[in-house]
């Protein structure tokens, strides 16, 4: 069994998409105009997304970064129940046009073995990828519904308190079959026979 976390740090890679084809449609045309040595659109983001990683947008940004960054720690919150350390974050917008990586870093009170930690994430939805791959990424994703984890920093001996994961997730997959799942579950609560 794996201890109990006494710190989770997470540095979050963004993509366009998040902002819906709006901007995916403005890091298209940034990429473009960047190319053709034209003026940037920046009506989404009211900065240069396009080959440029960024911790905030300008202020005339259709929705500020840090809202995407308190929706990630409110919906962190929500899962974890009060029963996992506080989330440290810090959000980027990343030049992709989907797809989310992300570095966590878990700390834990105890030395655990690597082998525990990989029996604690295994799921339905997580796959733990292989040191010989080249690692998760926006593009391994893409299409895929399951998050993938790559566990990174293990100490000599496979063991220790400290792990380093490095994870990506196609976010356009995951919405999708989330919305199936809702669907499906809506369906069963249907009321069957006739309304009067």
């Amino acid at each position: 069994s794996v201890g109990m976390a006494r710190l989770f740090a997470a540095t979050v890679l963004q993509p366009a998409s998040e902002f819906g084809s709006t901007g995916m449609d403005e890091l298209h045309q940034q990429t473009v105009s960047l190319l053709s040595f034209k003026d940037l659109p920046k009506e989404i983001f009211e900065a240069q997304t396009a080959f440029n990683l960024l911790p905030n947008f300008g202020e005339a940004a259709k929705r500020p970064l840090l809202d995407s960054a308190e929706v990630i720690r409110s919906e962190y919150a929500l899962l974890s129940g009060g029963q996992l350390p506080a989330l440290s974050l810090q959000l980027l917008q990343a030049p992709v046009f989907h797809g989310y990586t992300a570095s966590l870093l878990l700390d834990f009170s105890e030395t655990i073995s690597e082998a525990a930690l990989r029996s604690g994430l295994e799921g339905d939805l997580l796959s733990l990828d292989l040191e010989d791959s080249d690692g998760p990424s926006n593009l391994s994703v893409a299409g895929r519904k399951d998050l993938q984890v790559r566990i990174e920093g293990v100490a000599d001996g496979g063991a220790g308190s400290r792990f380093w994961l490095w994870l990506a997730a196609d976010n356009l997959k995951l919405a999708a079959v989330n919305a199936i799942a809702c669907a499906l579950a809506m369906r069963g609560l249907r009321p069957q026979g006739k309304v009067q």
